[in-house]
């Protein structure tokens, strides 16, 4: 396997803060070698030093740009990513400047990669919301197949729900899902991810009926599409049992939890937290029968 070193450059760091900590754990969990610093002249002493690994380089616009004009030549420098670390104030490199220009147009090109997938992903995961939409919406703009764009309409949607704007997070899951109707066969369990991600939003948002109508259309393909004992299931099966509890349909939400529970115990050892969870689950409904 390819490994791959990510340098993050940022003169706003705090290396004392817990967001930073957190991000830092999760970012060293992959398979990412992370080196995060703000100062662009020890960054540069430093990049010097790798020899054997493909770098990605991470640097807010507005900063850093002597750095990026200096290295952006390194033959062990894969992909320079430049962000927006102020969602209030946009700054751009100078399109004046021709060498920053054809940066410019290695970093569109390079963006198609499927690597930056994963960093977009990569970034959600650590709740750099800004950071990640910014560079979907890099890829959108370049990119050409549909697959391409249903899955940056996933992730962009997945971003909004994660921040609680569940009317955007809706509206990208819609555009992914008018794509993948077109493109995809009616019984793939493609479909089927994206209907449960609709569903999950609206439960969020307390609609308990559109939630169900989703649940029901994800239920349907994944009957059809998984074995019996697949873990989707479950997870299907126990968040219809919860939204059908909510609408006051309790014996109808014990047997989509017992369903649930059938599969995590075939599945699943008898201390994980899905079991406890459904148990518990359970448990609250029969007190209402």
């Amino acid at each position: 396997m390819q490994h791959f070193l990510l340098v993050w450059l940022d003169a706003n760091a705090d290396k004392d803060a817990d967001d930073f900590q957190h991000s830092l754990a999760q970012l060293q969990a992959t398979i990412y070698t992370l080196e995060y610093g703000s100062d662009p002249d020890q960054c540069v002493d430093y990049l010097t030093t790798i020899e054997d690994e493909k770098i990605f380089l991470i640097v807010p616009r507005g900063f850093g740009e002597n750095t990026v004009l200096l290295i952006h030549d390194m033959p062990q420098l894969d992909t320079i990513f430049g962000f927006n670390s102020n969602a209030e104030q946009q700054p751009e490199w100078p399109k004046s400047d021709p060498q920053l220009t054809d940066l410019t147009c290695r970093i569109q090109v390079d963006l198609g990669g499927r690597e930056w997938y994963s960093m977009g992903q990569l970034l959600l995961q650590v709740g750099h919301f800004n950071q990640a939409e910014e560079l979907y919406n890099e890829l959108l703009e370049i990119a050409s197949d549909e697959s391409d764009i249903a899955h940056i309409y996933l992730h962009i949607g997945l971003s909004k729900w994660q921040q609680d704007k569940y009317q955007e997070a809706v509206a990208f899951y819609e555009k992914e899902l008018a794509i993948i109707r077109r493109t995809l066969p009616q019984d793939d369990p493609t479909l089927a991810h994206t209907y449960a991600n609709i569903s999950a939003v609206y439960n969020n948002m307390g609609d308990c009926t559109k939630a169900i109508e989703f649940y029901e259309k994800s239920n349907k393909i994944y009957e059809i599409s998984l074995p019996t004992n697949h873990p989707d299931l479950a997870a299907l099966y126990n968040n219809i049992g919860e939204v059908v509890y909510e609408m006051g349909y309790y014996s109808k939400a014990l047997c989509y939890l017992e369903n649930a529970m059938t599969i995590w115990r075939k599945s699943l050892p008898s201390t994980h937290d899905n079991i406890k969870t459904t148990m518990n689950s359970k448990d609250r409904v029969r007190k209402n029968l």
